[in-house]
Formats: C-alpha cells, structure tokens, sequence
C-alpha cells in the first residue's frame, strides 16, 4: 500500500471549513502512512495549528495555548524558525483544506509579508465566512470577515473588498435584524472603520433593533445601538440628531432605572447606575432641567439602598457548558482530557481577580 502525500492526508483528516481544535485532528494520524519527505511538513502543521489567535478588526496575534506560570508554554509563533517559513512557502496553498489554508497564508502575510499569500488568505477567510453564515453560525464566522476585511484593506485588494462590501449593502442590511442582535452590531462596527463606508444604510437598521429590544428590556443591547447610532449621525455631520439621539438614550436609562428602582431592593441598587448615566446625557446635551429631576430620584433611590439591602442568591444554569465540554472530551484519554479542560477555564491570579470583582460590582 503506497503511503499517502501531505496534501491527501489533511484533506482527510480537515473536513470543516473553520480553524477551532484542528490540531486534535492531526494526533488521530498514523505517521507511517505519510510519505518520508513530508513527515516534517506534517509535523510543523501539526504545531501551528495548536496555536491559539486573537483577531481584531485591524489585525492578528497567533499565541501559545497554554502558558504556565514557571514560563513554560506550548507551541507559538516565535518558534517558526526560517527554514520552516522556507518549508512554508513551498506549499501548494490552493491544495490545503480550507481552514489550514487560512491560518498558513495568514502567517506568511502577516510574518513574511508574502503578498501572493495574502490574497490567498482574504479569499479563503471571505469563504470561510461565508460557509460558516450560510449555516447561521453566526460568531464563528465574525473573525473570518475581520480578517478578510483586514487584509482587503491593507493590501489595497479592491476586487474582493468591493464584494463583501456589496454583501454588506445589499445582503446584511436586509437580514441584520433578523440575526443575533451583538452580532450584527459588531459587522456594522467593522464596516464603520472602514473608508468610504456609507454609514447611511446602518441607521435603518439600528432603528429597528432599537425598539425590538427596548421590549426585550435588553438593555446592553439598546445601549449599543444608541451610542453606535450617534458615531454615524456625527460621521455624516447631523450634529442635532445626535444631540436627540442621546437624549432617547437617556430617557432610555432614565425608565429602565425607575422600573428597576420600583421592583425590589436588589433592583434600586442596580438602577443607581442608569440614573446617573441618565444624568450625564441630559446634562451634556442640553437639557439641564431633566438633568435636575433625574438627580434628584438619583438622591431619592440612593438614601433608600442601605436600609433595604438584605442577602439573597444567584444561581446559574451549567448543564449546557458540562454538557459541551463532555462532547469535546469524547473519546480522548485521562491526560488528554486534563488539557481540553485547561482550555476552557481561566487561570486568575488573586489580584486580577480582586480587581476584576471590584470593577465589575
């Protein structure tokens, strides 16, 4: 039986379109069916692929999985040395799996500067996203847009640009609101920082997730939308709509507070904070006199908080995140499983966590 060549195995053993956990596909191989001269190839993929990234709407970070604290880390970026960017370069990308072929042309672009891989990488990100869309998984496709986006941009690689652009136009806007609403703020977000973006077609669409989650009480949600909703009216120069814009924002911040002030002891605590987010947007956007009455139920709701305060639970629902990391751990050994949990739990020291709680509460 002839051993497989590099291209046929990960062809195999890389079926989904997206990065995430690739690199336990690689420890399923059995390396006596690869072919002598690519072991070492197979080997280095196997390596960055076990990196973790960090995208941005301007940029990419490729970062060791695991960092212990005596120093010692897994696989990162550092360690690609210059004879495996030669190993790199020799490779047919148009012959890797989708999600290999992203993560490899973004680290020669990115890395090397190599701009034939950075057209490769735009491409395969753009179809990536679209892949991961189209199945309405809707996160995990926000980092590849970002990064065919990205790229686009900074190579000055019209042609693809000007087509996920008119996807945005003439696609997005029509379905934004019926997708997560966190999730078609941040692309409208990304395409906000863009040039010549004509921040026209987002008002609309903001205009809709507005009063949609105003009836939800998604606070967080309406929050974004009108603040974002005042970056585009600045953009396009409509200064008193801005002022309005925000002056809905408090009013806003204003009944959800009382709402919440009427409820229980727990909900005047918490109200605190949108009274004076209240007070500040009347105040700086000319209108003093509700500035003056939102202050005054300020002080009101504030004298009231300590005499009411008592002990009372949280409890949160787990079951799904058991049950996720179960699915994850499927089939794996007792020293495999020990490291899959690592990746789901965060490592705090006691003053990062100190100072987190106190931020937060």
């Amino acid at each position: 039986m002839n051993n497989m060549n590099i291209y046929e195995i990960l062809n195999k053993i890389i079926t989904e379109p997206h990065y995430y956990s690739m690199s336990q596909l690689f420890t399923n191989v059995d390396k006596s069916t690869i072919e002598e001269k690519d072991i070492r190839l197979f080997d280095l993929l196997n390596n960055i692929s076990s990196m973790g990234t960090h995208v941005s709407n301007s940029g990419i970070s490729f970062n060791p999985k695991f960092t212990s604290k005596d120093g010692s880390r897994s696989f990162a970026i550092e360690d690609i040395n210059d004879e495996d960017y030669q190993i790199l370069e020799k490779i047919d990308l148009s012959r890797l799996p989708l999600a290999l072929r992203t993560i490899i042309s973004d680290i020669l672009w990115t890395q090397k500067k190599n701009h034939t891989a950075s057209q490769i990488a735009a491409r395969s990100y753009w179809e990536v996203f679209q892949l991961l869309y189209k199945d309405q998984k809707y996160y995990k496709a926000l980092n590849p847009l970002k990064r065919a986006v990205c790229i686009s941009q900074q190579t000055k690689f019209q042609a693809l640009y000007s087509e996920i652009y008119e996807w945005f136009c003439n696609s997005f806007i029509v379905e934004a609101v019926q997708i997560d609403v966190f999730c078609a703020l941040r692309i409208m977000k990304l395409f906000f920082e863009q040039k010549n973006t004509n921040y026209s077609v987002m008002l609309p669409v903001i205009d809709s997730i507005i009063p949609q989650n105003i009836n939800k009480d998604n606070v967080m949600a309406v929050e974004q939308a009108y603040e974002f909703k005042t970056k585009c009216l600045v953009k396009l120069k409509k200064n008193e709509e801005s002022i309005r814009c925000n002056l809905s924002l408090a009013q806003f911040y204003y009944d959800y507070a009382e709402r919440m002030a009427n409820n229980d002891s727990v909900g005047a605590f918490r109200s605190v904070s949108f009274f004076k987010k209240s007070v500040l947007l009347f105040r700086n956007n000319g209108d003093p006199a509700n500035a003056e009455k939102v202050h005054r139920k300020l002080i009101d709701v504030q004298k009231q908080v300590p005499n009411n305060m008592h002990t009372f639970r949280n409890t949160f629902d787990i079951s799904r995140v058991i049950e996720n990391i179960k699915t994850n751990m499927d089939g794996l050994s007792f020293e495999e499983s020990i490291i899959r949990l690592t990746q789901y739990l965060g490592f705090e020291s006691i003053e990062t966590l100190k100072k987190r709680t106190i931020d937060e509460c």
